[in-house]
């Protein structure tokens, strides 16, 4: 049976204090590796971190995360462990950071990632850089036009972000996974 949620907000989960912590953090422990070629348009800018380096911060989130997918969705969700990447991405106007319509998804034959988490990270104010996901038509998720909130959701939804026209957005990507979709 198909859970009437397709996504979960949390307006400014997240203030302006903890954003700079964890953008410290993060800067402090980027791991090297590539950002994998979009089959799409993407000219935002991505820099990795490793869980274990991130989540003594993000544990409240965690645990509301686990909660929500409890209480809304049912999926069978594995727990996120050390070595798991965190997504760090900034969207610049000046190369007009966006990145166009696509899904998030896993090319293995034993899991899925069941959600994508998206944290509007950004401490400047920015122009552009809109939210979308793909329900019977794009819909903009305002809530995380707000610096701190935070957005679960399916991600196998369509989703893109706009050009960013002014200043920089920056954001957060977390993948939960679980067992492969059958």
């Amino acid at each position: 049976m198909e859970s009437k949620y397709t996504y979960w907000c949390w307006d400014k989960f997240f203030n302006i204090k903890d954003l700079e912590e964890i953008k410290k953090i993060c800067d402090d422990n980027l791991i090297k590796s590539t950002d994998r070629p979009a089959p799409t348009t993407k000219t935002s800018i991505v820099k990795f971190c490793e869980w274990k380096n991130i989540k003594n911060k993000l544990n409240n989130l965690y645990e509301n995360i686990k909660c929500v997918n409890t209480e809304c969705f049912g999926y069978n969700l594995y727990d996120l462990n050390n070595l798991d990447r965190v997504n760090i991405n900034s969207y610049l106007c000046k190369n007009k950071g966006q990145y166009d319509w696509h899904h998030d998804g896993s090319k293995s034959h034993v899991f899925d990632i069941k959600f994508t988490i998206i944290i509007n990270t950004s401490l400047n104010k920015y122009e552009g850089g809109k939210f979308y996901l793909f329900e019977n038509g794009p819909k903009h998720i305002e809530t995380l036009d707000n610096p701190g909130s935070v957005l679960m959701f399916k991600s196998y939804i369509n989703h893109k972000v706009d050009p960013v026209t002014k200043g920089s957005r920056d954001s957060m990507a977390i993948f939960v996974k679980g067992p492969k979709f059958v």
